[in-house]
């Protein structure tokens, strides 16, 4: 372990005094490196400072950008035309009467024909009879229940079918 540290301190001790002897020139070490050796035998002065370098240029500015493209211009509004002059209105009111002849009757279906007439419409309006026939044609109609009167028929028909039976307990 001795051996170690003693070269280790012999490796140092080389390299520091390497070191102070560096910077030395001829009169130093003799080498010619160097600007001397500063201390008690350096006989050099220092020199005169050089001249003052010129400034170097200043670098070129760069080209100018591009102005952006305007936008277009908006157009005015056009005002609108006057409307024309309407006919004065018609009154949609209408009262109409219907006339309708029953062809076909069963318990679900009819059939029909029928006249429907305007009162209040003007006479040149029309389909028939002066122009005051609205429409005319024909009628399918389809029965989804019993009407009043089937209702009440039936009705009956079981008052009868009742008193039918007290008569015949009667009769006995």
């Amino acid at each position: 372990m001795t051996k170690k540290i003693a070269t280790a301190l012999l490796f140092s001790s080389l390299f520091i005094s390497t070191v102070a002897f560096a910077n030395c020139g001829s009169n130093g070490n003799g080498n010619g490196n160097g600007n001397g050796c500063s201390g008690s035998n350096g006989s050099g002065s220092t020199g005169p400072q050089g001249p003052q370098g010129n400034p170097g240029l200043n670098g070129s500015n760069g080209s100018n950008g591009t102005n952006g493209l305007n936008g277009a211009a908006g157009s005015n509004g056009i005002n609108g035309t006057n409307g024309i002059n309407g006919v004065d209105a018609v009154d949609k009111s209408r009262f109409l009467g219907e006339l309708d002849l029953r062809i076909w009757d069963t318990k679900r279906t009819s059939f029909y024909a029928f006249d429907s007439y305007g009162f209040n419409d003007t006479p040149g309006n029309d389909v028939l009879m002066d122009g005051r026939n609205a429409f005319y044609g024909f009628k399918f109609v389809v029965k989804l229940g019993s009407s009043y009167e089937e209702r009440l028929l039936d009705k009956q028909a079981a008052e009868i079918k009742a008193l039918e039976a007290e008569v015949a307990k009667l009769s006995k």
